[in-house]
C-alpha cells in the first residue's frame, strides 16, 4: 500500500517535518497544528523560559543583589520566534524603572516590536535618583531610590544651615531644574522649599513611546539622555495594504468583475462577485 505525503511526513521527527513544509508547503499548515500541540520549545542553559533571567550562579560570594533588574536601555529588536499565537506574550528583558520588555503576538501570528511594560504596581522612582524632602522641626532628609524602583528615605538632618541671599539649584523631572534660597533668621538662615520643577524637556531618559505605522505595523523611539526623543524606528510587522482599499479583477466573461477591500486589520477580504 502507497502511504501518502502527509502519513510518511508524520512520522519523522519535529525539526525535520518543519523543515519539509517549507519545502512542499501544501497541507503543511493542518499537519504542523496537528503534530505540535504537544510539542515544548528547548530555551538554552541557565535562561529562565519565564522572564528571560539567567538561572545560573552569578556570583560567588553573595555580592549579587537579589530581585535588581537591568536597564538594557534600548529595546531589542529580535522577536520571540517565527510563529506565535495571537494574544501570547513574551516576556525580553528589564527596562527602565524596574519594567520589562514584552512582544505581544498579533492577528497575523508575529510579534509586535517590544515595548517598555510598567510594572505593576507602579514603579516609586528611577533607580539611582535622589531628592531632598523636608521633615520635623525644619529638617531634611535624603531619599534614594532603590534598585526595586522604591523609595528608601535617610534619617532627618537638622544641620542644613545656610548664609542669607545664599541660592542652590538641583535637577529634576525631565532635565529640568528647581531651586531654592535662604532666608535670613535670627540665627543666621533658613532654606526656603525648593521650586516647581522649571524649564522641563520632551522626555524622561529611557522613556520609550511607541505608535501606529504603514500597514497596521507600529514603530518605536527612545527619550536619550539629554531628554530629547529619537528618530522613529523603520516600521515594523505590516500587513498586506491599506485599510479601506479596494482591487478589482476581471472574470474570463469580460463584462464580469470581482472586488475584495482591505480590512482594518491590514489583511485583504474574500473576492465578492459572480465570475465566470
Amino acid at each position: 500500500m502507497v502511504l501518502s505525503f502527509a502519513s510518511r511526513v508524520r512520522h519523522l521527527p519535529p525539526s525535520i517535518l518543519l523543515l519539509s513544509c517549507s519545502v512542499f508547503g501544501a497541507g503543511c499548515e493542518a499537519l504542523i497544528g496537528a503534530e505540535f500541540d504537544g510539542y515544548e520549545p528547548q530555551h538554552d542553559a541557565g535562561i529562565s523560559p519565564v522572564d528571560g533571567s539567567s538561572t545560573a550562579d552569578t556570583s560567588s560570594d553573595g555580592d549579587a543583589q537579589l530581585g535588581a533588574i537591568p536597564d538594557t536601555r534600548v529595546p531589542p529588536r529580535e522577536g520571540g520566534g517565527t510563529l506565535c499565537t495571537p494574544g501570547e506574550v513574551n516576556e525580553i528583558a528589564g527596562c527602565s524603572n524596574c519594567g520589562r520588555y514584552v512582544q505581544i503576538c498579533n492577528e497575523r501570528r508575529s510579534w509586535d516590536p517590544p515595548f517598555c511594560q510598567p510594572p505593576t504596581p507602579p514603579a516609586e522612582c528611577a533607580p539611582d535618583t535622589t531628592e531632598r524632602r523636608p521633615c520635623e522641626t525644619d529638617g531634611t532628609q535624603i531619599a534614594t531610590c532603590t534598585s526595586n524602583c522604591i523609595w528608601e528615605v535617610g534619617a532627618c538632618d537638622h544641620s542644613m544651615m545656610c548664609v542669607a541671599n545664599q541660592s542652590e539649584k538641583q535637577p529634576c523631572g525631565k532635565c529640568g531644574t528647581q531651586s531654592r534660597s535662604c532666608q535670613a533668621t535670627d540665627g543666621g538662615g533658613k532654606w526656603t522649599p525648593f521650586s516647581m520643577c522649571m524649564d522641563q524637556k520632551d522626555c524622561a531618559p529611557s522613556e520609550v513611546e511607541r505608535e501606529s505605522c504603514g500597514k497596521c505595523g507600529t514603530h518605536a523611539r527612545l527619550c536619550n539622555a539629554l531628554c530629547t526623543w529619537g528618530s522613529w524606528e523603520i516600521c515594523q510587522n505590516e500587513g498586506e495594504c491599506v485599510p479601506g482599499d479596494t482591487q478589482e479583477r476581471a472574470c474570463l466573461i469580460g463584462l464580469l468583475r470581482q472586488t475584495r477591500t482591505c480590512s482594518d486589520r491590514c489583511v485583504w477580504g474574500e473576492w465578492i462577485g459572480l465570475c465566470l
